[in-house]
């Protein structure tokens, strides 16, 4: 039972966290650029530490991103930057795009190199980002049509989704190309 308290009161402080720095960032105009770096890094050490368990709190963040904007998707950008080697922000940062739909289109050039990650997960949080903002850049359909022989079908099928999500004439044409298996259904 105590186990469960101390468990419950975690996941109460590291949502905290990420509000009350996701809220923060609302009034970064005017806050020093040392107290912006203190507050990146708040957020950075929060998503970093959201595990596949904590899903509602990267759900949370992704509302108050998806408020902020534009502003919201370059917070976004400078922690991918900021962070290539940190497995879970990469993904959750790219996941948190990904949401942002539209709003997210200035990260783009930011997410499309994760498609050659070289950890799966990765490149199926990129594929998914991609498909859910729809930009329709021949860019972002070249690099999507890359993962067509990838050997992880569901890389496959995620990149496979994402082109079909796009939906303009050139990505369906690159989703044809996929080849039919079990996963990745035409």
């Amino acid at each position: 039972m105590l186990h469960a308290i101390t468990k419950s009161f975690y996941i109460t402080v590291i949502f905290l966290v990420v509000v009350c720095v996701c809220a923060s960032f609302s009034f970064a105009a005017e806050k020093s650029e040392e107290k912006q770096r203190e507050e990146e890094n708040e957020l950075r050490r929060a998503l970093a530490n959201v595990g596949s368990n904590f899903s509602w709190q990267v759900e949370a963040s992704a509302f108050f991103f998806e408020n902020m904007g534009e502003e919201g998707a370059a917070h976004l950008i400078a922690l991918l930057k900021n962070n290539r080697d940190d497995r879970r922000i990469k993904q959750n940062s790219i996941y948190l795009l990904g949401r942002m739909g539209k709003d997210a289109e200035i990260a783009v050039p930011a997410i499309i190199p994760y498609i050659r990650d070289e950890d799966d997960d990765t490149k199926i949080a990129a594929a998914r980002a991609l498909g859910r903002i729809g930009m329709d850049s021949p860019e972002v359909i070249y690099m999507l049509g890359t993962l067509e022989n990838n050997k992880n079908e569901w890389v496959r099928e995620n990149a496979y989704r994402a082109l079909k999500n796009i939906g303009t004439k050139k990505a369906l044409k690159a989703a044809k190309k996929f080849k039919k298996d079990k996963k990745t259904k035409k």
